[in-house]
This record gives C-alpha cells, sequence and structure tokens, in this order.
C-alpha cells in the first residue's frame, strides 16, 4: 500500500525517515456504504477481518517539487489480505498510539468526496470504540504479485496530524467502493 505527498505548495519538503511505533492495520471486506459508516468502529468490521502489519513502522518520502508527486510513501503487508469487490467494501483501519510529528508543510495527497464514494472513521483516542465520520480520502496505490491499481483512499489529513503514516487513513475504489477506518493516539495537540 502506497501514498504520495500532496503538492498544493511550490514544494513539499518530504520528511526523513520516521519510526511510527506499535502500528497496527487490519482490512476485512465490510457492507456498510462509504458514505452509511457507523461511528462505532466495530460495526464496520466484517467477518473476514485479517491484521496486514503489527509493530513498528518506518516511512519516509523525499522532497516534492512536481505537480504530482510519486508513490513514496510505502507500507509493505506482513500478511496477504485477498479481496473480492463482489463481497463488498475494503475497509482499512489504521490504529496509531502514538502521534510522530513529521514538520510543517508535509502533507498526503488527499480528497474530498461529495457524493458519498469515500468515507472514513476517525478518532484522536486509539482506545476509543468510536470515531467521527467524514468523506475525506487519500490517494493510495495497492499493488503486488502482477497486480496495481490506484485508489483514493481515505483519510489522513496530515502527517502530524496522525503520524506520518496518517495517509493510511482511507481508500476509495475506482471502480468499486472501499471504505477505511482507522483510530489514532492523540497527536500533537490536534
Amino acid at each position: 500500500m502506497s501514498f504520495r505527498l500532496g503538492n498544493t505548495l511550490v514544494n513539499n519538503p518530504g520528511f526523513p525517515p520516521t519510526m511510527l511505533t506499535g502500528v497496527m492495520i487490519t482490512m476485512s471486506t465490510t457492507q456498510a456504504a462509504p458514505d452509511t459508516l457507523s461511528g462505532t468502529f466495530a460495526d464496520n468490521v466484517g467477518p473476514d477481518e485479517k491484521v496486514i502489519w503489527s509493530g513498528d513502522l518506518t516511512i519516509s518520502a523525499p522532497d516534492c517539487s512536481q505537480a504530482v508527486c510519486p508513490f513514496v510513501v510505502n507500507i509493505p503487508f506482513q500478511n496477504t489480505f485477498e479481496f473480492d469487490p463482489a463481497l463488498g467494501n475494503l475497509l482499512v483501519d489504521i490504529r496509531l498510539p502514538a502521534c510522530v510529528n513529521l514538520g510543517n508543510f508535509v502533507n498526503f495527497d488527499s480528497t474530498l468526496d461529495p457524493d458519498g464514494v469515500i468515507g472514513r472513521v476517525f478518532s484522536q483516542d486509539v482506545a476509543s470504540p468510536t470515531g467521527s465520520a467524514d468523506g475525506v480520502g487519500l490517494v493510495t496505490r495497492f499493488g503486488g504479485m502482477g497486480f496495481e491499481r490506484e485508489l483514493v483512499s481515505l483519510p489522513v489529513p496530515t502527517l502530524s496530524e496522525w503520524g506520518i503514516v496518517g495517509a493510511v487513513a482511507g481508500l476509495l475504489l475506482v471502480g468499486v467502493f472501499f471504505v477505511m477506518r482507522r483510530r489514532k493516539g492523540s497527536c500533537c495537540g490536534q
């Protein structure tokens, strides 16, 4: 799973290798639609939930002065997840128990969806069973084993908000709906 920096400025400064501690990312197939996600995280999770990453995660991104930055923030999978869009929507849950400040002006490429195709539920408290919903999504690329597809992902406002990997928040499907939920720890006064 990969993300790219957003470039609303002349140059996105990127960030050096930064460790996020205690990260947990799960995926499942949900019956919830992106615009009808429950504010209760557990209500959105499908029966096939699988942990794809657990532990410390180091991510980085070089400076970008292009209009569209390349996909360089990579999240490897420790375990595979087989997603069948005929069974529902993809739900990605990212839990970041600690904040990491990436610096000023560092952000991921994201979009706001007014049509209900992108959805996310987020919380400032990783232990909270509930969160707030909106339609913000990150541009996300999934790839591996000969399959590669760019998608618009769900949230992750700025790296400093949910620690660098914040970019791993939601998912929008190109032709198929992807939904994402995430939890994060209280972060840098945000």
